[in-house]
């Protein structure tokens, strides 16, 4: 009724006001300005689809939980920002508020040193976090109005909430592939506090892809932490030392996606050895004995040293000495080159076996390496139990992948029927559906889509089943868009099912999912989204296709316009 009362104003008012030719200025998603042309049909849309979205905002004042309003809020401002940038903002400043805590907790957050340890997030702080992070993603379409939300975050939470927002920042724009911007980010984050590890993950997703701009961002960080004084009493030191190791070293690493990551330059190493000694010797004048705990981080720049930084060989030995225990002569390290270290891990996996008594390390070194037969028979030493049965589903699904990647799809299929979990079952379906997708295997991609569904009815994490339903079927909606209408409802009854607290502001689901089938078939997804018996996820769902639609609108006038122009001229 109420839209049908906004049509019937619009249709009776002026030419002069409603049914003429409009210009307005927009942003696009990167911030840009761009002029879209509204016709007298794309404005009567425009303000139906802005009527729409203000009547979720209407329904979700009926959410009592904050957080939960907050994402209600925050997802209504992501359909409405290409339509109406102003309340946009205004429903994000909003949403960002409701994630605050009380003063009294605001005002120790703020009192918190520069290098002060991390503490184990509750579950409130860490779902205020997550839906922090989903409002700045939305906000981060204005650059300006993103250092305006961060800046609230800081003034109210502290430096290391500021840490936490721009590397949350960061790892989003390296998802959209802008390493420009993830680059500024990371560099904000480091300098709000160096001595915190996110800012650290962010640069090794760029060396994944730029190990140049990931060197140039090391340099700069070890810059910056030259500026501040690490210490053992609030564990900066210890943290400091490993997060650079592992992002400079990264055949090292214990994640074997960085293994694979190209070394780092000459100048990031020296930079890095030049850093170490020059830090170490600091922090054994402000707190004498600390050389002799990091003793083993020391030895482990001779090599390198002597390669990269033969100049400082000097201060090397004055800090080995200094580290020596009473009476311990000192032993510095040989090369180890990869036929050592393959020595080592044999001899390791030699020993899991003949004890009987493989530990989790050993088996994981294995599954990285690949070595997927070893992994099973120290795998099948164990006891039956939570141990055992969380390593023979990692193992099933890191080899399923890899087979799927190699285009052995039977094996691979093998393999992903073994499956229990459904975050398990997510990850391998979509690689191997991909496989037949590129083969134009419509009925290999049925036949796995069906089989994953009903592996994922029986996933022994419930709660993660409406999540990965819905993003199988984002995985199909390219080449299959019936088949991906049924794995949605199939998502909508699991999430009508679902007994998870949506206050926490956690719908379980993957929304951009409606917004992805509104380009395939609206008015169905429309229905489905409809479905949703709690308010939160049906909201989040109906904003998801309005922003679809928002975003079409805008699209076609800026078409519209450009051709006219182009008759014109």
């Amino acid at each position: 009724m109420r839209r049908l009362l906004s049509v019937m104003v619009l249709a009776s008012l002026p030419t002069s006001i409603c049914l003429c030719q409009s210009i307005e200025t927009k942003s696009d998603d990167y911030g840009v300005a761009v002029e879209s042309s509204l016709s007298d049909d794309s404005s009567l849309k425009r303000a139906i689809l802005l009527e729409d979205l203000h009547g979720l905002e209407i329904r979700a004042t009926k959410i009592e939980k904050a957080l939960a309003l907050a994402i209600a809020k925050a997802e209504i401002a992501q359909a409405a920002w290409v339509l109406d940038e102003e309340w946009a903002k205004k429903l994000l400043r909003d949403a960002f508020e409701l994630t605050l805590p009380e003063e009294e907790e605001r005002a120790k957050l703020r009192n918190r040193p520069l290098g002060t340890p991390p503490t184990i997030p509750t579950e409130n702080e860490r779902a205020r976090s997550i839906v922090r992070s989903r409002i700045l993603t939305i906000a981060s379409h204005d650059k300006d109005f993103t250092g305006e939300l961060v800046l609230l975050a800081a003034k109210q939470l502290g430096r290391y909430e500021e840490h936490q927002r721009y590397s949350s920042l960061a790892a989003k724009a390296i998802e959209s592939g802008e390493t420009e911007a993830a680059g500024n980010y990371i560099l904000q984050s480091i300098e709000a506090d160096p001595t915190q590890g996110n800012a650290a993950d962010a640069i090794l997703e760029i060396a994944v892809k730029d190990r140049a701009t990931a060197d140039n961002l090391i340099i700069k960080y070890i810059e910056r932490l030259r500026m501040i004084q690490l210490s053992m009493r609030n564990q900066s030191a210890i943290r400091t030392y490993f997060i650079l190791t592992n992002i400079v070293f990264t055949n090292h690493h214990y994640n074997p996606k960085y293994q694979r990551i190209p070394p780092a330059g000459p100048s990031v190493i020296k930079a890095y050895i030049s850093y170490v000694l020059e830090s170490l010797n600091k922090l054994e004048q402000s707190e004498p004995g600390s050389a002799r705990s990091f003793r083993n981080l020391l030895l482990s720049t001779w090599l390198p040293l002597n390669q990269y930084a033969p100049e400082l060989i000097t201060t090397f030995f004055e800090l080995e000495r200094i580290s020596r225990v009473a009476g311990e002569t000192s032993s510095l390290p040989q090369a180890d080159g990869e036929d050592t270290r393959n020595v080592r891990y044999e001899e390791r996996v030699k020993k899991a076996l003949e004890s009987r008594q493989p530990d989790d390390l050993t088996i994981h070194f294995a599954i990285s390496r690949e070595d997927f037969n070893i992994a099973r028979k120290m795998i099948d030493l164990l006891p039956d139990g939570e141990q055992k049965t969380r390593l023979t589903e990692l193992v099933n699904m890191q080899e399923a992948i890899s087979l799927a990647i190699r285009k052995d799809i039977t094996g691979a299929e093998r393999l992903a029927e073994r499956l229990n979990e459904a975050v398990s079952i997510l990850q391998v379906y979509p690689v191997i559906i991909e496989k037949c997708t590129s083969k134009k295997d419509q009925s290999c991609v049925t036949t796995l889509t069906y089989t994953a569904m009903n592996q994922l009815k029986r996933a022994t994490d419930e709660w993660a089943i409406p999540l990965s339903l819905c993003r199988l079927s984002k995985s199909i909606a390219p080449v299959n868009e019936t088949l991906a209408l049924e794995v949605l409802e199939e998502a909508v009854l699991a999430a009508n099912r679902s007994k998870e607290d949506t206050g926490l502001g956690q719908t379980g689901l993957d929304v951009d999912v409606f917004r992805v089938m509104a380009s395939k078939n609206e008015a169905r997804t429309l229905q489905v989204a409809t479905t949703l018996k709690d308010p939160l996820k049906q909201i989040v769902a109906l904003a998801a296709i309005y922003q679809w639609k928002a975003t079409e609108l805008i699209k076609n006038a800026k078409a519209v316009s450009q051709n006219k122009k182009a008759n014109i001229d």
